[in-house]
């Protein structure tokens, strides 16, 4: 997605690259562009996706095995060109008529991926609140996934942006990097050096530019215009905004004269985002939430007298039956609910000067709709930016822009400034990488196959997020949803070392009180997010406390 690479020129052999070629392809421990079959190699890479690689290897001796999981790099005169795994390996092994030519031969089509595979492997099930991002980031890391171990460091993440509330419930690892750096306005990416990541797209400048202004190492150029996407009025049908503060307040039945069969459940007017207070006559009352505070028991401490579910409409009393301490509602008791609801959001958004131009070039009214779907856009504000956003970024039609060009060092995700094509009426124009396709291609050299936008089309979705963050929005992520995290512990804790006396340890038939290895675990610290036991091993004389 992300990847740097270098200019590479390689001259091949009929069939396979030749071994004295300044061209490695190490899988595993092995290093075999000797074995790689000729205008097989390809990288593709896609801003949002992950790089892929693809080849084909030539074993005429059974001597090569490769399996998914296999580390797998490509470097040309020291630059790595790709940096991931292998994800399949099929063996093809071709019909051959003359049985005395030898062993068999037989193929490898192999395909790779980046690193930023393994940030699928992993789920995160953890919360976060009022943390810098580089800290929210080093604990997915390091406590709650295994990426450390997998040798996934975090580079330069900044500090200063701070997460005001983050939830993940049991989400990949990829999953969560993607919504931190969207609510940050920032991209994110594991690079082939196993290097994570979080940047400002419009940092990414390629130095690389084609045209008048640049190489003209460049062929095969084509604009494309289209109205596929095209839109001039926008409906978005958002997720939920928040109501005003409401009072709802509640009598209680007098249908049934057992106290024990009245109602103890009560239905608000929207569903719940948070609770301000529940008051009973007027005395402010213990609320919890349902599933994550404990229900059916008044022994506890600061017990919980009624609870809500975030998102749903029921308040719903303590189900303990206890009409001293737990009594139920009466007809003359009131149950006053101070609480914010969450109602469903639609925008509509037009432009009628666009919708102009169109009817004078096409006739007819010129209005052109769609419909977006975005569950996580939670207020009216956002909503509005957002189906503005939508308008400025389809409102126009598409230039998309391909060509090829012999060099490297084009990757998807960067900015292509100042280029100049007359022919295709590009003057001083940015294009925004998309998708680059390399190939090693017979006899000679490397060609990049590349996707691009004009930038004033393709106003990236980091640039949206990056204006509410200035704003004064808060960085929230999932905030009303509850984490519960249940652990199942059946390891075994082990300790094995060797203990070396300085002095003789007399047996036990020379000195009753004999001496014994022993092993103490010591409580954890309340402190800490998660149980660290800590052990004391040596030796002690039976009968002797240890201290």
């Amino acid at each position: 997605m992300y990847g740097s690479f270098g200019y590479a020129v390689c001259s091949l052999s009929d069939d396979a690259i030749a071994p004295d070629v300044v061209f490695e392809l190490i899988v595993g421990f092995s290093e075999i562009s000797g074995n790689l079959v000729e205008e097989s190699f390809r990288i593709r890479s896609s801003y949002g996706n992950r790089d892929t690689c693809q080849f084909r290897i030539r074993d005429s001796n059974t001597s090569i095995d490769i399996v998914p999981g296999h580390m797998l790099y490509a470097r040309s005169h020291g630059a790595i060109l790709f940096g991931g795994t292998v994800e399949t390996s099929n063996i093809e092994v071709p019909l051959r008529k003359n049985p005395d030519l030898g062993p068999w031969l037989r193929f490898f089509n192999v395909q790779g991926v980046d690193f930023n595979q393994l940030a699928d492997r992993f789920y995160v099930a953890s919360s976060y609140e009022n943390m810098g991002l580089s800290s929210v980031i080093e604990d997915i890391l390091t406590l709650r996934t295994m990426l450390s171990r997998e040798g996934i460091v975090a580079e330069d993440i900044p500090e200063d942006i701070i997460i005001n509330k983050a939830n993940f419930n049991y989400v990949t690892a990829a999953d969560a990097f993607r919504d931190l750096a969207k609510a940050c306005g920032l991209s994110w990416n594991i690079d082939y050096h196993k290097r994570l990541i979080f940047f400002d797209r419009s940092s990414s400048i390629s130095q690389i530019v084609i045209g008048s202004n640049g190489t003209d190492k460049y062929r095969n150029i084509t604009l494309k215009k289209s109205r596929s996407k095209y839109r001039n009025k926008q409906y978005l049908r958002a997720g939920t905004g928040q109501t005003d503060p409401l009072i709802r307040k509640f009598r209680g039945f007098s249908s049934s004269t057992q106290q024990a069969s009245r109602n103890r459940i009560f239905n608000v007017d929207w569903p719940i985002d948070s609770v301000i207070s529940i008051k009973r006559n007027g005395v402010t009352q213990r609320v919890g939430v349902r599933g994550l505070d404990v229900d059916d028991d008044l022994s506890i401490s600061g017990w919980k007298q009624w609870f809500f579910s975030y998102n749903k409409n029921e308040i719903s009393q303590n189900s303990v039956e206890d009409q001293i301490n737990n009594p139920t509602l009466g007809p003359e008791d009131i149950l006053e609910v101070n609480y914010i609801g969450r109602y469903p959001l639609m925008i509509v958004d037009e432009d009628l000067s666009k919708a102009a131009e169109r009817s004078s070039l096409e006739g007819g009214t010129g209005i052109y709709e769609a419909v977006t779907d975005d569950a996580s856009v939670d207020s009216r504000e956002y909503a509005e930016e957002k189906a503005s956003s939508l308008l400025d970024l389809y409102g126009r039609i598409t230039n998309e822009v391909s060509f090829e060009i012999l060099q490297l060092g084009i990757s998807s995700g960067q900015i292509m400034r100042g280029v100049t094509i007359p022919e295709i009426g590009l003057i001083d124009s940015e294009l925004i990488i998309d998708e680059v396709d390399i190939n090693l291609n017979r006899g000679m050299v490397w060609i990049a196959k590349i996707k691009s936008y004009d930038s004033e089309r393709l106003e990236s979705w980091s640039d949206f997020y990056r204006r509410l963050a200035e704003t004064g929005r808060k960085t929230v992520i999932r905030g009303n949803e509850i984490v519960v995290i249940s652990r199942r512990f059946e390891d075994q804790s082990i300790a094995n070392d060797s203990i070396v006396f300085n002095e003789y340890l007399r047996s036990y038939f020379e000195d009753k009180f004999s001496w014994a290895v022993f092993a103490i675990m010591d409580d954890p610290d309340p402190s800490y997010l998660d149980p660290i036991f800590s052990f004391k091993i040596g030796v002690s004389r039976i009968g002797v406390p240890y201290e």
